[in-house]
């Protein structure tokens, strides 16, 4: 009895460390280097699985991002200095995959596209900064 609680113990360690999310934080991305369009820890050179998170010099957000084995994978997110959304992106396997959407500072979006295997699909459609309809082309 005494074995399988210490089994026991020792299987959940392990799964809780397995569920563990990282989350790396840098300016500018300093403690993370790209290499052949991997992400890798700066100092050890491991690909990174996780939360990235860059910051400008006043602390706020300006990108966030998650990596599988160095590659990215996930929404991608990043913000104006006043806080405003930019860009948001996502990736599955370091290829942008779904709807891609650009916004002005103010607010306003510029531009929607989508995309699969990191290639634009149908059209990309633009917007001015009051929010009229630009133009739009296809692929």
């Amino acid at each position: 009895m005494k074995q399988l609680i210490v089994l026991s113990f020792l299987l959940t360690a392990v799964y809780g460390q397995a569920q563990e999310s990282t989350t790396y934080y840098g300016h500018q991305l300093d403690p993370v280097a790209m290499e052949q369009g991997m992400a890798l820890l700066k100092d050890l050179g491991v690909p990174i699985t996780g939360r990235v998170v860059e910051n400008y010099p006043s602390g706020q957000i300006r990108m966030e991002g998650f990596y599988v084995n160095g590659k990215k994978d996930g929404a991608f997110k990043w913000w104006y200095a006043s806080g405003q959304l930019g860009l948001l992106e996502n990736f599955v396997d370091n290829q942008k995959q779904g709807v891609s959407r650009l916004w002005y500072g103010n607010g306003q979006l510029k531009q929607e596209a989508a995309y699969k295997n990191n290639k634009p699909k149908g059209s990309i459609q633009y917007w001015d900064e009051q929010g009229s309809k630009k133009s739009y082309s296809k692929n």
